[in-house]
């Protein structure tokens, strides 16, 4: 998992580091977005 995504609330980071499988960047606008994917 990369580090940053929602560092405000790493128990809730760590959840998602659970249960997903599979994550992507794409950029939107200039900004970049996270996708979270479970096959």
């Amino acid at each position: 998992m990369i580090n940053g995504i929602n560092n405000e609330n790493p128990l809730n980071n760590a959840s998602i580091e659970r249960s997903v499988n599979v994550v992507y960047f794409d950029t939107k606008d200039g900004s970049v977005c996270a996708n979270f994917y479970k096959p």
